[in-house]
């Protein structure tokens, strides 16, 4: 079989991470594949020093054979081989060596190949975390140190990050990545469970039984269990859909701001709307990954905290006003940013998210007293851009980008 590049198609997209360099024979290019091979970033992919892993995405035209080869011990790919189009695992190892160190992974049809390469770095500490060390990861705002940092893992893989307070028993965010990887396939939903990373008596949760809760002390006061990153977001894997229903990625929710029932008005509450809106911008053509964080309005002194009740039974649960969610959108070297800022209040209509529900990350840091993706700053001055992460941040909002908001 002859292999022409402009008609067989190797896509590669390494979902959560950073850049893609290409390898190429012809000097014809598909754009079809969601970023300008011509238009890649300076700096090769950076990830954190903790043994992880990430989806790398690849398609063929008309179902082509292709493998995957990486050139150094520390990383590995799996399947090594397939056809058509299909979402493989990047993994790399801890980093203990003491100096960065680089590796390249490469796809091939035929004589056309593409490569990948990465970068990972040292390791590294922050004080006050329970772990001691934050990785470098693009969606995860700047940890406090009166905090706990938890993360959790799928064999290697991040599925998701959180500040947790425990004085609150309340997340102050939860932080993910979300791509077309993680909506394939489909999961069953399971029960809620109490996070293994943090003492039990620290959680919000109503009536033991082992590990799972029952749902009967929050229903009384009129709230719901109410997913921050969205049980939704997370149908690749069971078990990482299972960590979705741990509890510190739950907070008490109105149903009228949630679900389908109570309030006034037709449809879903405006969370739920806005998480189907983030699921559709995720599968966008061109757009290789959203970097989500969520949460609740609780921290002390923020100009935008207000926490309505308290609830009080086996263990203390606060409820927040104000939810909310920002969002940074890559497509190759390209990023943008979008925040909301949701009210929730008893008797509020079911509706859709709109433009005047958005606002700039920026504007959301000043209302949280959160610092979002500080990371974009160290990419920055790596790849010669360092006024990226206030680009991203206080640039007024690309509605192109974000289809649905009215």
């Amino acid at each position: 079989m002859k292999y022409i590049f402009h008609k067989t198609i190797i896509g590669i997209i390494l979902l959560g991470l950073l850049t893609v360099t290409s390898c190429r024979e012809e000097k014809s290019v598909s754009l079809d594949i969601g970023f300008s091979l011509e238009n890649t970033l300076v700096e090769a992919i950076v990830v954190g020093a903790e043994r992880s892993s990430s989806f790398l995405w690849i398609k063929t035209e008309d179902g082509n054979a292709w493998t995957a080869t990486s050139d150094d011990d520390w990383l590995s790919v799996s399947p090594a081989s397939g056809t058509g189009e299909l979402a493989i695992v990047v993994g790399y190892t801890e980093n203990t060596t003491g100096q960065n160190r680089t590796g390249t992974v490469t796809v091939s049809v035929g004589s056309i190949s593409q490569s990948v390469q990465l970068t990972q770095r040292i390791r590294g500490s922050v004080v006050g975390n329970p772990d001691g060390y934050v990785p470098f990861r693009l969606e995860l705002p700047l940890v406090r140190d009166s905090s706990w940092f938890i993360q959790h893992d799928i064999g290697g893989m991040a599925n998701f990050a959180l500040e947790f307070d425990t004085g609150q028993r309340h997340a102050v965010w939860v932080a993910y990545q979300l791509t077309r990887g993680h909506l394939a396939g489909s999961i069953d939903r399971d029960f809620f469970f109490f996070d293994p990373r943090i003492p039990i008596d620290f959680q919000a949760h109503e009536v033991r039984s082992g590990i799972q809760t029952i749902p009967r002390f929050w229903t009384l006061y009129g709230y719901e269990r109410g997913h921050l990153m969205a049980s939704a977001d997370r149908t690749f894997n069971q078990t990482a859909n299972d960590q979705s229903n741990f509890m510190s990625n739950i907070s008490p929710h109105l149903p009228e701001f949630h679900n389908t029932h109570g309030g006034t008005g037709s449809g879903q509450g405006i969370w739920l709307r806005l998480e189907h809106l983030t699921r559709d911008w995720a599968r966008q053509q061109g757009v290789d990954t959203l970097y989500v964080v969520k949460g609740g309005s609780i921290i002390p002194d923020a100009p935008g905290t207000e926490i309505v009740e308290v609830l009080y039974r086996i263990n203390r649960t606060v409820v927040p006003r104000f939810y909310f969610k920002a969002i940074v959108q890559r497509r190759g070297d390209t990023f943008e940013g979008i925040a909301f800022w949701l009210e929730q209040y008893r008797g509020m209509a079911r509706r859709a998210p709109t433009q005047a529900d958005a606002m700039t990350i920026r504007e959301l840091e000043h209302l949280t007293g959160i610092d979002f993706f500080p990371n974009l700053s160290v990419l920055g001055a790596e790849i010669g851009r360092p006024n990226l992460e206030d680009s991203v941040e206080t640039s007024p909002i690309n509605w192109s980008r974000w289809p649905g908001i009215n």
